[in-house]
């Protein structure tokens, strides 16, 4: 009979640790060191979505403009950036669902760096402040 197959924890094909000058903040949208993050995803889904919408980077900021700043606040949310040297580049939200889900929102990270990992830390940061936070699922 095979042994039992292991578990391992994901990886991203090409992950790669976290420099050693990154590190994870909690704070709000209001950060302007959210501002990276903010004007990225407007780009982003402005550009994704333009053939399904002529007026997408409007539509992109209304989306980001849909919920306040507190609803990604304890005790009910959390807002986290990742920082390298001082510098955004990455970040993410949650915020409360029901009173045992959070819901994942704006997990974003640098188009330059993206397959190494870091959205991977943003979510394991979020996850566990929702933990902390007495969410049960995500």
């Amino acid at each position: 009979m095979p042994a039992p197959r292991q578990e391992r924890p994901h990886r991203a094909p090409f992950a790669m640790p976290m420099a050693t000058t990154d590190r994870i903040i909690d704070t709000t949208p209001l950060d302007v060191r959210a501002q990276p993050l903010i004007d990225a995803l407007i780009d982003e889904y402005s550009t994704r979505y333009h053939a399904y919408r002529p007026d997408s980077q409007a539509s992109a900021r209304e989306e980001l403009a849909r919920y306040p700043a507190e609803v990604f606040a304890p005790p009910e949310g959390a807002f986290v950036l990742l920082l390298r040297d001082g510098e955004t580049i990455g970040g993410g939200a949650f915020k409360r669902y029901d009173a045992q889900t959070a819901e994942l929102k704006r997990i974003w990270t640098r188009s330059d760096l993206r397959r190494q990992g870091l959205a991977r830390v943003i979510v394991e940061a979020l996850e566990l402040r929702a933990a902390q936070q007495g969410y049960r699922r995500i």
